[in-house]
């Protein structure tokens, strides 16, 4: 099937040297005239195991996203987490869902195909090591000791609860742990026999009856910052040591409003992670606890090929975000309401431009596109035209397809109904 669809861009001489090109060197190309990307991507980048998608925005990623999953159904969606309301937002749990979904399919090293937005590779996170050693992976027959399981799933963000239903969530009961990974599309019971795991089985959330037995089980974390208790307590340290100078400061200063709120919103989330661990609120404060941050473009492996979609939209975005991003966070950080360390927690546009730069990247645009940020080494151009609609007129297309038979064309349909199949067959 995937064959088929690579056939169009047999013997196009720009298709075969911007391929050659991007296989030989990590260099920036761009090629023009490009209407339907999904499957030029799929064209130009069909035997790569790692390919990342970049648009301007959600919309337009999501309309790619939900295109190339036709050619490559395993492909994931990285989502953008906004920073200034992030907290609030009702989608938190889902977006974290999506992102780790994303994380976990390039650390396991598996053939990867990421499509995301300017903004999401914006987003600082983690070095990806505090990730790797997250993970949790045990089998049956291993020997666990259970206090310490129970111990480490929480430190990975999970919920404790009376009944295990939703991602995120643990419960334990006697010598068994239901847990539902963030990133699983089933949850699993683990039941243990003294400190070695008897079985594991998958089972269904709705009833809490076992589905199927399995040998092992990977639990990825639920938040993006995983971090041992000392690490915990250095980070909350340097947060408290900062407020504490501030309030002081904008006392001295008669900004009694400033100086409560800080202390009040400092004092409250540290005694929550004291009392209650890890949480989403924390991962607005990265700075304070990881000393090595990165974009999701740094954990994709260095010969990824990047395709950018309408790269003059992609900058223009990513300046607007930047801007956004620094205008509000500093307003906020004057009236007492964040730390200071919070306005590090956005990459620059031009930062993340150098990134894509040392690395195989191809730019496609319907029309030639300048850009002051990115310079292509090379220009490419494919000519794409539109196809008469047909308005569900058998005759009309069969008239068409015989058309183009005559003039040597390739044509590949696509559809679904067999019977459809059988009338063309003829032609």
């Amino acid at each position: 099937m995937k064959t088929s669809f690579i056939e169009p861009f047999k013997n196009l001489v720009d298709i075969e040297s911007l391929r050659e090109a991007l296989s030989s060197k990590a260099n920036v190309y761009d090629i023009t005239g490009c209407a339907d990307k999904a499957h030029l991507i799929f064209g130009i980048g069909h035997d790569v195991k790692n390919k990342i998608i970049i648009a301007a925005d959600e919309l337009k990623a999501r309309e790619i996203f939900e295109e190339y999953k036709f050619y490559e159904p395993e492909t994931v969606y990285f989502s953008a987490k906004d920073l200034l309301f992030y907290q609030s937002d009702i989608r938190g749990n889902a977006i974290t869902r999506e992102r780790m979904v994303a994380i976990e399919s390039v650390i396991s090293n598996s053939a990867t195909t990421v499509v995301t937005t300017i903004d999401a590779l914006m987003n600082k996170l983690p070095d990806v090591s505090y990730f790797e050693e997250g993970i949790i992976n045990v089998a049956v027959g291993e020997e666990v000791v259970l206090e310490k399981l129970k111990k480490k799933i929480v430190a990975m963000g999970y919920e404790c609860v009376g009944t295990c239903e939703h991602p995120g969530e643990f419960a334990v009961r006697g010598g068994i742990v239901d847990v539902f990974p963030l990133t699983s599309e089933l949850p699993v019971r683990i039941e243990f026999w003294g400190d070695e795991i008897d079985s594991i089985r998958t089972y269904d959330a709705s009833n809490q009856k076992s589905i199927e037995n399995i040998e092992s089980v990977i639990i990825f974390p639920a938040v993006e910052l995983i971090l041992s208790k000392d690490e915990i307590e250095e980070g909350l340290a340097k947060m408290e040591e900062e407020c504490s100078v501030r309030y002081e400061k904008y006392r001295k200063e008669m900004l009694t409003e400033q100086a409560y709120r800080l202390k009040s919103n400092v004092d409250k989330l540290v005694e929550e992670t004291r009392n209650w661990g890890l949480s989403q609120a924390l991962e607005t404060h990265l700075p304070y606890f990881c000393e090595k941050l990165c974009s999701f473009i740094d954990f994709m492996p260095k010969d990824t090929y990047v395709f950018v979609d309408e790269i003059q939209k992609v900058i223009l975005k990513g300046k607007e975000t930047e801007k956004e991003f620094s205008d509000a966070m500093t307003m906020r950080v004057e009236q007492g309401y964040m730390l200071t360390k919070q306005l590090e927690m956005l990459f620059g546009i031009s930062e993340i431009i150098a990134k894509l730069q040392r690395r195989p990247t191809t730019l496609m645009s319907v029309l030639d596109a300048k850009n002051d940020m990115l310079k292509a080494k090379e220009h490419f151009h494919i000519t794409m035209k539109g196809v008469n609609a047909y308005n569900g007129s058998f005759e009309l297309l069969t008239k068409e397809l015989v058309s183009y038979k005559r003039r040597k064309y390739k044509v590949l349909l696509v559809t679904s109904i067999t019977k459809v199949v059988a009338n063309f067959q003829s032609i």
